[in-house]
């Protein structure tokens, strides 16, 4: 009787090969399950990329020693080109930026600035952290600014950021949605995010995400742009505070009551689970508002999602991601961990509109990357 050709490969092989093969499965299945409907939908997604190369590596294994079937892992394994086509920009040959404006063009910057570092209640004393947000602001020359986590400060003894932004900037037009207000002994402190544009709104609005007590806001505004019409907008999904260990539940402050019951755990697991589900809730609201906008968008948003899930696919949609069809590579834009894969920042555009070049220095000033683009009119 003819061997079965399985049964030629070494036994680890076999080992290896079928459930390598169900997990590898299942997590194609990451853009279609909501981490709230089904959980390690949420840890698969962060972990993807690895999980392919991984994948990538046992197929060599396979064909080393002529285990059977070996093509349709092939096949599988191809699958996966598509998502990772979402996380790996393929442009080597992209020219490098110029902070020149190509005349006719709309440059925006999206930064999640951490409260501008280097001005708010801790780090007032260091204000070489506004010298610098001052000199990148202004040699980048951005025509529309959106930001997340922007404080402003109502106090005798600290600067207005707005002010910064109106007064010593230029930017004359703002439309910031705060989602807290807290009072301090030195003054008033308002969070949240927030628009600066140096030409005047058509119109602006505000739309709040449900099912919390401080629940961030989409901002959003419309501008002219070539006698056209395009609405910037702007959003936070809220952060896992990852980095946080145990701590006693007095120790959070009212905008976390909420979340205490997982935070004083300090476990990274059930933050996850706990965050990504409602990362669920929040891009399902964002993706509705997009779709109801009468005018092409702009939005420039920190996800706290990776493009390898459920999250940054719904929120897409048919929108375009300005350093896919620009940069090159991962494009990393959280700083403070060592996964290159941490893209959660993003500039997503109307397919009416064309990037033109893109930008994502690295400041010390916040532990997100901006992220600069220009855009014109197709």
């Amino acid at each position: 009787m003819q061997q079965h050709p399985t049964q030629n490969s070494p036994w680890f092989i076999r080992l290896l090969a079928w459930p390598a093969l169900l997990l590898y499965t299942v997590s194609l299945l990451l853009y279609s399950k909501p981490p709230a409907n089904w959980w390690p939908m949420g840890i698969i997604g962060i972990g993807w990329p690895y999980l392919w190369f991984a994948f990538a590596a046992l197929l060599l294994l396979l064909y080393r020693y002529r285990f059977a079937y070996r093509k349709f892992w092939l096949y599988s394994w191809c699958m996966g080109i598509i998502v990772m086509s979402n996380m790996w920009a393929v442009h080597p040959f992209a020219k490098k930026w110029t902070p020149q404006k190509a005349a006719g063009s709309l440059r925006i910057m999206q930064w999640n600035c951490e409260q501008l570092s280097g001005i708010d209640t801790f780090y007032h004393p260091l204000l070489p952290g506004r010298k610098e947000a001052e000199a990148f602001i202004r040699n980048a020359n951005p025509d529309i600014i959106v930001m997340q986590d922007f404080q402003d400060y109502k106090s005798d003894a600290l600067h207005s950021n707005i002010a910064f932004f109106r007064d010593t900037l230029g930017y004359a037009f703002m439309h910031f949605a705060p989602y807290f207000k807290d009072v301090k002994p030195w003054g008033e402190v308002e969070e949240g995010v927030v628009i600066f544009s140096k030409q005047p709104f058509l119109r602006s609005g505000k739309v709040q995400y449900p099912q919390r007590e401080y629940a961030p806001y989409i901002a959003w505004a419309d501008v002219l742009y070539n006698n056209k019409p395009v609405r910037i907008a702007t959003t936070h999904f809220i952060s896992m505070h990852l980095n946080l260990g145990v701590m006693p539940a007095d120790t959070f402050g009212f905008i976390l009551q909420q979340d205490t019951s997982v935070l004083v755990t300090g476990s990274k697991l059930k933050k996850l689970r706990y965050y990504q589900a409602y990362h669920t809730t929040q891009a399902q609201t964002l993706r509705a508002f997009v779709d109801t906008c009468t005018v092409p968008v702009v939005l420039g948003a920190d996800l706290n999602s990776v493009p390898t899930s459920y999250v940054y696919r719904k929120v897409k949609g048919p929108l375009q991601d300005a350093f896919l069809e620009t940069g090159f590579g991962w494009g990393k834009t959280y700083r403070k961990s060592n996964l290159p894969n941490l893209r959660i920042d993003y500039l997503l555009h109307h397919p009416q509109l064309q990037v033109l070049q893109m930008h994502s220095p690295t400041l010390r000033i916040s532990d997100h990357k901006p992220l600069l683009a220009d855009f014109r009119w197709l």
